[in-house]
């Protein structure tokens, strides 16, 4: 194993329990979801995923406090929930085992009382709409009526854990859970663009309500593409180095009025996400192209008007998200460099993040 290579997990700047809006951007090169399976992973593997039992109550008597986390998984591609589950017992998660182990129960809710885990595939629930094998009625599949049925079931998954902690005696504590919503360009190609951004704001705006749950928080991880921005950046990069002065099909007056019209026409609804969020993950191809040793590069960055990570600089001694900081020390923690780079490398067993090493 390369000493320059260290597990995903231990690098990522995120922590579960900070609630945070979290978009991730990959590309057609390079697919982002092993992110949010890696965070996913984390997030069942860290120490308040487990609940305790030890706080003894008055009169002698032991009172449960509830500790678990719980995330609600929505693929949006043509992943099924068994897909998904495998992947994450693939890496070494427990809560995919245990999905996977409970998949031939009949009710969803008794799959997520074991292990805090619930997948939602929502491009398979759209093609058994639409192909009439959950349409009773045989009445034509509504897109609108079927993202608020879904949003209706994301506000109900948000209140049940806090009823069902109350009904069963558990002394509920402020907690985070995490939806996870993979991707959102996957079902604006199903489903249209307009409604899948409504959606998308309408949760985000859910979750920002200090009422919509009085003990537990949620953050939201969003996985979307970047494929437009990244060819723009392509093009700009190919015009800055082409120096054919002629005017006519060819020449750079003629490609930059095409250039002109690429980007006037060519808004994608995924860039006006970054205004809604707190962080954005960027996955990039390398500039040299794809290798044994790295076939990528993650780029960790806060937008101007979102909460941040953490305070990465007041932990620095104690995470191992220093590791990925690299020359991020006190010289620039006062400058507006706000980014984490380094490279990955996907293996049978999960992400590794490569060491950069500086000039």
């Amino acid at each position: 194993m390369n000493a320059n290579t260290i597990p995903l997990q231990e690098v990522l700047p995120w922590s579960p329990g900070i609630p945070r809006n979290i978009l991730v951007c990959d590309s057609v090169e390079t697919d982002g979801s092993f992110v949010l399976s890696t965070m996913t992973a984390r997030l069942f593997s860290s120490p308040s995923s487990m609940s305790s039992s030890f706080a003894p109550g008055p009169k002698g008597m032991s009172r449960q406090r509830s500790l678990s986390r719980k995330a609600l998984w929505l693929s949006g591609n043509a992943s099924t929930e068994r897909q998904v589950a495998s992947t994450l017992k693939k890496i070494g998660c427990d809560a995919g085992a245990a999905y996977l182990r409970n998949s031939k129960n009949n009710s969803s809710s008794e799959k997520q009382s074991c292990n805090g885990l619930a997948i939602r595939s929502l491009a398979v629930e759209i093609s058994d709409h639409i192909l009439g094998k959950k349409n009773e009625s045989n009445d034509e599949f509504d897109a609108e009526n079927y993202l608020k049925n879904v949003y209706k079931d994301i506000k109900a998954w948000l209140n049940d854990y806090d009823n069902n902690t109350e009904q069963e005696g558990k002394v509920a504590e402020l907690d985070t859970s995490w939806i996870i919503l993979d991707d959102a360009t996957a079902l604006a190609s199903i489903l249209g663009d307009t409604l899948v951004y409504c959606f998308v704001e309408s949760l985000i705006n859910l979750l920002g309500r200090k009422e919509t749950s009085s003990t537990r928080q949620c953050g939201f991880i969003i996985r979307c593409s970047g494929d437009v921005d990244q060819m723009l950046h392509k093009i700009e990069g190919s015009e800055g180095k082409d120096h054919s002065g002629w005017v006519g099909a060819g020449g750079l007056a003629h490609k930059q009025a095409v250039n002109d019209t690429i980007n006037r026409t060519l808004v994608p609804w995924e860039r006006a996400l970054e205004e809604s969020v707190d962080v954005i993950v960027d996955v990039l191809p390398l500039l040299s192209g794809f290798s044994r040793e790295a076939h990528g590069r993650l780029i960790f960055s806060k937008t101007p008007n979102g909460r941040g990570w953490k305070n990465v600089q007041s932990t620095r001694n104690n995470n191992p998200s220093a590791f990925a900081l690299g020359s991020t020390n006190s010289k620039t923690a006062g400058s507006k460099w706000n980014k984490l780079i380094f490279n990955y490398c996907i293996q049978d067993n999960g992400a590794r993040a490569i060491r950069l090493r500086a000039a």
